[in-house]
C-alpha cells in the first residue's frame, strides 16, 4: 500500500539515511549522497525549513525530493543548500514509476518550485513537466555546466592531452617554482577527525592566503559554509573517500585541493593557493599533479563540479549541462511568485544597463 509523507525535522531526515543511497539518481555524484545532504541540513538551512516529500511503497521510501521551503510568502520550494554551495542537485527514486509518484505528490499540492542546476538529461525534468501539465506555468533555462576531463589511460599521456598553450604555461611555471625551492606533493586520506583537523586547518589557511581571502569569500570568513564543509569532510573521512592534496615549495604549503574519490571519479570541492607564490602558478601545478594521480588510479574522469569559468576552460571545454526549472502553479501564491520573480528579473536587468551607461 502506497504511503506518502513529508519530512520536516532533522530526526526524520536521519531516519531516511539507511534508504537514501540505495535509491538511484541521474546525478551520480557525492553532492547527491546522504552525507552531503545531512551536512546541508545541519548547517545551511538558514532562513528556510525542511520540506522533503517522500513517496513510499508502504514499507520503505521509493522516491525522495531533498527540498526546503524558504521563509516568506514569495519563496518557492527549492533544493537543500544549493543556493549556498552552488553545486548541482537532483531527486532520488527507485524507478520511473516511483519518480512519477513523487512528482504527482508535488503537483497535487500545487507546490511552487525553483530547482537550480538540475542535470539537463535528468528524468526529473520530464516527470515534473508531465505532473504539472495543465496545472502550472513551467520555465526552463540553461545554466552554466559542470566541467570535467576524461582521464587518459596513463599519467604519461595526461600532459600531452592538454592544450598546447596550457602545456607551455605549466612547463614555465614548473621552472619558476624550482628556482624557489624543492617541490613536493602530498596526498592525505584522513580516516578520523583527529587526522583531518591539522590538514584541514592548513587547507583553510592556504585558501585565505589567495584571492578568496582578499574578496572575503574564503571558508575562514564564512562560519556556516566552514561548518558545512568540515561536517561533510568528517563524514567523508569515515567513508574513506576524502582526499586533501598539498603542493609544497621548500617545505611551505603553497597550494591545496579538497576532493572526493568516489564512483570511479575524482571530484574537486575546494581549491586554493598562496598568492605570495602566484608567479609560479602553484594551483595549476597541483591541478596537473592530481590529474596525473587520477590517471595512476585508473579513474574515469576528473570532475570540477561548481560552474565552468575561464580558468576551467583552459583545462577542458567539456561540460555536464544543467538547467534551472521554475514552476508556478495556477494559484494565487504561484501567480504572486511569478510576478515577483519577473519584476525582480527585469529590475536587475534595467539596473545593470544603467550602470553600464554610467
Amino acid at each position: 500500500m502506497q504511503r506518502n509523507y513529508l519530512c520536516s525535522t532533522k530526526q526524520q531526515v536521519e531516519e531516511l539515511g539507511v534508504h537514501w543511497d540505495k535509491l538511484q539518481t541521474y546525478l551520480d555524484a557525492p553532492v547527491a549522497k546522504f552525507d552531503w545532504i545531512l551536512s546541508c541540513v545541519e548547517n545551511l538551512l538558514e532562513k528556510s525549513s525542511l520540506y522533503i516529500p517522500v513517496a513510499s511503497d508502504g514499507t520503505q521510501p521509493v522516491a525522495i525530493a531533498p527540498l526546503v521551503k524558504p521563509n516568506g510568502f514569495f519563496g518557492a520550494v527549492q533544493q537543500i543548500g544549493v543556493s549556498r554551495h552552488g553545486e548541482p542537485a537532483d531527486f532520488l527514486y527507485k524507478d520511473a514509476a516511483s519518480l512519477d509518484l513523487l512528482t504527482h505528490v508535488l503537483s497535487s499540492g500545487r507546490i511552487p518550485l525553483l530547482l537550480m542546476r538540475i542535470p539537463e538529461e535528468s528524468p526529473v525534468i520530464q516527470a515534473l513537466e508531465k505532473a504539472y501539465k495543465g496545472k502550472a506555468f513551467i520555465n526552463l533555462r540553461p545554466q552554466v555546466g559542470c566541467p570535467f576531463i576524461e582521464v587518459q589511460a596513463n599519467e604519461e599521456q595526461v600532459l600531452n592531452s592538454l592544450p598546447s598553450r596550457l602545456r607551455s604555461d605549466l612547463r614555465r611555471a614548473q621552472r619558476k617554482a624550482e628556482t624557489l625551492g624543492e617541490i613536493t606533493f602530498e596526498m592525505h586520506a584522513p580516516a578520523s577527525l583527529a587526522e583531518l583537523t591539522p590538514v584541514w586547518n592548513e587547507s583553510l589557511r592556504v585558501e585565505a592566503a589567495g584571492w578568496k581571502g582578499r574578496s572575503h569569500t574564503a571558508l575562514a570568513e564564512d562560519q556556516n559554509m566552514a561548518s558545512f564543509f568540515l561536517s561533510y569532510a568528517d563524514r567523508a573521512c569515515q567513508q574513506g573517500i576524502l582526499r586533501i592534496y598539498f603542493m609544497r615549495i621548500g617545505g611551505q604549503v603553497v597550494a591545496m585541493q579538497i576532493a572526493i574519490e568516489a564512483s570511479d571519479r575524482l571530484w574537486l570541492l575546494k581549491i586554493g593557493y598562496d598568492e605570495d607564490y602566484a608567479k609560479c602558478s602553484p594551483g595549476m601545478l597541483l591541478m596537473l599533479e592530481t590529474l596525473q594521480y587520477a590517471a595512476r588510479k585508473g579513474l574515469a574522469s576528473y570532475e570540477f563540479l561548481g560552474a565552468a569559468k575561464d580558468w576551467t576552460r583552459r583545462w577542458t571545454k567539456t561540460e555536464r549541462n544543467n538547467v534551472t526549472i521554475r514552476i508556478y502553479p495556477y494559484t494565487i501564491k504561484g501567480l504572486s511568485i511569478f510576478i515577483h520573480d519577473t519584476s525582480t528579473y527585469f529590475w536587475k536587468r534595467m539596473v545593470g544597463k544603467f550602470r553600464k551607461v554610467a
